[in-house]
């Protein structure tokens, strides 16, 4: 049976994420992962969250393989997951961009379901303090490091209702607030603000959601690996199963 490296990721998506061959947390489960490597943006993980695609065309010379391009007017990658506090009190989410050296517009969103609220969302802000990668907060925006034009960089944002707390991860920086989110859109979109537009100009590649705040070591080791270290480690037995297709995936750029 020939294993291709989208089956093989679905195979262990329903174990726990274990990143960077760190044992296994209960509570690190990836929900959707989309890798950009063709022009379907199919979610990889096993899950189903395939994306109802806006205008965003396929790009090569992705930071990893192949990219979405978002054309910074009309375009948008809408997924039916689900990240509102009540569904996921614990959240990390993020993605690498390339952003267009023509910024029109200040505010731009690369992950949101934000429906008016300063609802769960990151992106480009000038409400942080300084025009910059930035994250909402739920009654605010958390500012970040500033944007440098033409050039791939690691975004995150971690969400943690339970310690009340939003981070945001910015390549090998990170900023936190102590804040707490409200109710969003049931819907998620890669690209844009649902509810006011702030459409992406850019490249992204390696989309990810999971289920868990991680911590900063398990932040730095996805940074690092790439979407290798965000597939999941899968138990022995499906391991023994899957022998040889599981190591190294991809080659960046």
């Amino acid at each position: 049976m020939m294993i291709t490296r989208t089956s093989a990721v679905a195979m262990a998506a329903g174990v726990a994420l274990a990143i960077g061959g760190m044992a296994p947390q209960a509570h690190a489960q990836l929900l959707a992962l989309y890798s950009f490597d063709d022009a379907s943006f199919a979610d990889i993980s096993g899950n189903g969250y395939t994306p109802t695609n806006t205008n965003v065309t396929f790009a090569s010379g992705g930071f990893e393989g192949g990219s979405a391009f978002f054309n910074g007017i009309n375009s948008f990658l809408q997924i039916g997951l689900d990240i509102n506090p009540t569904a996921l009190p614990q959240l990390t989410m993020g993605c690498w961009v390339r952003v267009d050296d023509d910024f029109d517009s200040p505010i731009r969103q690369f992950i949101s379901h934000d429906s008016g609220g300063f609802d769960r969302s990151l992106g480009i802000d000038f409400r942080g303090g300084l025009t910059g990668y930035s994250a909402f907060t739920g009654s605010g925006v958390l500012g970040g490091a500033p944007v440098v034009a033409n050039e791939w960089a690691f975004v995150a944002v971690v969400y943690d209702q339970t310690a009340g707390s939003v981070t945001l991860h910015v390549n090998g920086s990170s900023f936190t607030t102590l804040s707490t989110a409200g109710s969003g859109n049931t819907f998620v979109r890669l690209g844009s603000n649902p509810a006011f537009g702030e459409f992406f100009g850019g490249q992204m590649d390696n989309a990810f959601f999971i289920r868990g705040a991680l911590s900063p070591t398990e932040i730095t080791r996805i940074r690092e690996g790439g979407i290798n270290a965000i597939i999941p480690t899968p138990t022995a037995a499906a391991g023994l199963a899957m022998l040889g297709v599981a190591g190294a995936i991809r080659r960046r750029r």
